[in-house]
């Protein structure tokens, strides 16, 4: 079930005009955040194989991506009111915006692999003995270097 419900609304005032522009901008539309299209496709096939498993490969699932959004979701929905806020407000651009917010949301995938503050499945033993560590997702830390974010139409 689904209801519609119109609003009308009349904006006016100082610098209204450039605000109602702003919030129309067709130029930043969203900010993508994670291993981006452009990366190294041997980076995104092993991203893709940690962030949902490979079961011929025995990998197991490590979610870096959907883990960070499930673990930090009251604090991401809470930075993006204040982003959008600011934007009303006229304090911050809809590109700065989601500038601000792709990037916070950059820093705290990077530190959920970084810093184990993640519900990831261990290493194996094999693993382990062969790069020396048991932090999982990381061995040259390639991988975790090439999360970003982009702000696009």
């Amino acid at each position: 079930m689904s209801a519609i419900v119109e609003l009308d609304v009349e904006l006016s005032g100082p610098g209204i005009e450039g605000l109602v522009d702003d919030i129309t901008d067709k130029s930043a539309v969203q900010a993508l955040v994670g291993i981006l299209a452009g990366e190294d496709p041997e980076i995104l096939e092993r991203a893709v194989k940690h962030e949902f498993g490979d079961r011929a490969g025995g990998i197991p699932e490590r979610s870096f991506i959907r883990g960070t959004m499930d673990k930090d979701h009251k604090e991401i929905v809470k930075d993006g009111d204040q982003f959008a806020e600011a934007m009303l407000l006229g304090k911050m651009t809809k590109r700065l915006a989601l500038e601000a917010w792709g990037d916070k949301l950059t820093v705290k995938m990077k530190e959920g692999i970084t810093t184990k503050s993640l519900d990831l499945a261990e290493n194996a033993q094999s693993t382990i003995d062969q790069k020396g560590s048991d932090t999982p997702l990381i061995d040259t830390g390639q991988m975790v270097n090439s999360i970003n974010y982009e702000v696009t139409r």
